[in-house]
């Protein structure tokens, strides 16, 4: 089954991925980082959601025994919106990770059918994507907790899945990447001061916690800090493991006059059908279009000046 492994890596790489595996029996790895997760950030409902979704997986519901986890990474790049005001335009950045990318997924699907010869694979539910790339080897984490693929820097979506390919491979042991020693670039960047001087990271200070939720923003978050229409791209922006994006290669969708009048002036609950469904085929999943007029507002009210 060697074999398969590297005509599955062979064919990845040459439609432009990376990929790596990682043997199932390493799960109980994954199980610890969860453990481990709820021990530094108790009291966070996002964290205790994640846990509860990981076990909610466990074993997961698939019609073969997982051997191993193939984890895919891709480049991915960030996005924004475009307001058209009275005053001026506003270029809302997006975090690339957000977007939806149902065609790359379709052509990654196809892809492994082929190159599997015949062994299974299921999409991976459940369990962290970055957690399973730094365990495969295929990234490592950054001093900002986020994973960082090498020559592609942060902006990279993930896709695991689990397979039925036996895998003699070993976990690497999770680390972060050696350019963060001497670097602190991303702490200094961040607008909530969330990340700290020995790599932990405070989750309750994160502001994409915050932005990606409903619920009231707590008043020690500062009014000027808002700048994404979901997320936070501080940390990421400033990195040097990330080269800046050329204007032409950051995808794009304009909002008119009167589109832009109906986001500010709305609320999760009456968008304008027309308008979400706009922001919906640019990719922008459901519980980002649900923050989305509240965001909006929050960086108009940051930019005012």
């Amino acid at each position: 089954m060697r074999q398969v492994q590297s005509v599955v890596s062979e064919s990845l790489a040459a439609a432009g991925y990376r990929g790596a595996f990682l043997p199932y029996r390493d799960l109980t790895q994954i199980v610890q980082a969860y453990e481990d997760l709820v021990r530094l950030n108790p009291g966070i409902q996002s964290v205790q959601d994640a846990v509860t979704f990981f076990r909610s997986h466990q074993p997961p519901d698939i019609p073969f025994e997982p051997l191993s986890f193939l984890v895919v990474a891709y480049p991915a790049s960030p996005a924004r919106i475009v307001l058209e005001t009275e005053s001026r335009r506003l270029a809302i950045p997006i975090p690339p990770t957000y977007l939806d990318d149902n065609p790359e997924r379709q052509r990654l699907r196809e892809l492994l059918e082929q190159a599997a010869q015949g062994c299974k694979t299921a999409p991976c539910r459940g369990i962290s994507q970055k957690l399973l790339a730094v365990l495969s080897g295929l990234g490592q984490y950054g001093r900002n907790n986020i994973c960082y693929v090498d020559g592609w820097g942060s902006y990279v979506n993930l896709k695991a899945f689990y397979t039925d390919i036996p895998c003699a491979d070993k976990s690497y042991p999770v680390r972060f990447m050696d350019a963060c020693q001497a670097c602190d670039l991303c702490r200094r960047s961040c607008p909530t001061g969330a990340i700290g001087a020995q790599t932990a990271i405070d989750a309750n200070r994160c502001l994409t916690l915050h932005n990606e939720s409903g619920q009231p923003l707590p008043d020690w978050i500062p009014s000027d800090v808002h700048h994404a229409l979901i997320g936070c791209l501080r940390c990421q922006a400033g990195c040097p493991q990330n080269q800046p994006l050329p204007d032409k290669d950051i995808q794009t969708l304009e909002l008119g006059a009167s589109e832009s009048r109906d986001l500010l002036a709305a609320d999760a609950t009456e968008l304008a059908p027309e308008l979400a469904l706009k922001l919906r085929a640019f990719g922008i999943p459901e519980f980002c279009i649900a923050q989305a007029a509240r965001n909006a507002r929050l960086v108009m009210g940051a930019n005012r000046s």
